[in-house]
């Protein structure tokens, strides 16, 4: 099977894709995308191609992480007022036998 292999002269190899029969009218560019955006497609309706993107909804490893102690805090506060309101519902059972 033959593939078309994007690479640096250093023979560093950026992509493999499948044969492309038609490779001269293969584009290579660079584009600015958003932060947490994914590019869906390129504009070349005009003499500047702009990529086109859209938001992923993911988020950095700096985030995550603050979401995840964020969780585990209330967490820990969710146990400590369960153990609370056990805590007098087990005395409330005790004083009424």
């Amino acid at each position: 099977m033959k593939y078309t292999v994007i690479y640096k002269d250093t023979g560093d190899v950026l992509a493999v894709i499948p044969e492309q029969s038609d490779i001269k009218n293969i584009k290579i560019d660079t584009f600015e995308i958003p932060d947490n955006h994914i590019i869906d497609s390129i504009d070349t309706s005009k003499k500047e191609h702009t990529a086109i993107s859209h938001a992923t909804g993911m988020v950095s490893a700096d985030e995550f992480e603050k979401q995840a102690k964020a969780i585990d805090m209330l967490e820990k506060t969710v146990m400590e007022l369960t153990g609370l309101v056990m805590g007098d519902e087990a005395t409330k059972d005790d004083g009424e036998q």
